[in-house]
């Protein structure tokens, strides 16, 4: 099985003073135990920069630029990170006017369609509604069976 790795996941996997750190490794730790590849899509590393720069007054995790470049060193040795299809942008605008996306949600749209280009179909997520519109994405969240 092949899954693609939430920003919501990941930056959980690398707080180890989240509330939801144990759950994640467990989840990471079982889906590798069952041999499958965990994918990292650039997109998922610009918004885990973002998130990891902020400061925790704004919801971040007050890392420095240097200490967010370190993690994501460590994302990219523990799972296989692929490039951006090159039809993205035409798969993606393509899904967007046939889901009737708007504002915020383009940028999940954006995950989907990048899953589509690599034939991924498992997300693994802790916002599952985001995403429920899509066809042929398989939601897997965390700490539920």
């Amino acid at each position: 099985m092949i899954a693609l790795l939430d920003t919501n996941v990941i930056l959980r996997d690398v707080d180890a003073l989240d509330s939801q750190h144990a759950l994640v490794r467990a989840a990471i730790e079982e889906r590798i135990r069952a041999d499958w590849d965990l994918l990292l899509a650039p997109q998922i590393l610009y918004e885990f920069w973002v998130v990891a720069t902020r400061p925790p007054e704004q919801n971040g995790l007050g890392l420095s630029p240097s200490e967010a470049n370190a993690r994501i060193r460590l994302l990219r040795d523990a799972y296989s990170l692929l490039p951006d299809p090159p039809d993205l942008l035409a798969r993606w605008l393509e899904l967007c006017v046939r889901t009737g996306v708007r504002g915020k949600a383009a940028h999940d749209a954006r995950l989907v369609a990048w899953m589509h280009g690599h034939a991924v179909t498992h997300l693994v997520t802790f916002n599952p509604t985001d995403f429920q519109r899509y066809p042929g994405v398989s939601l897997v969240v965390p700490g539920q069976v």
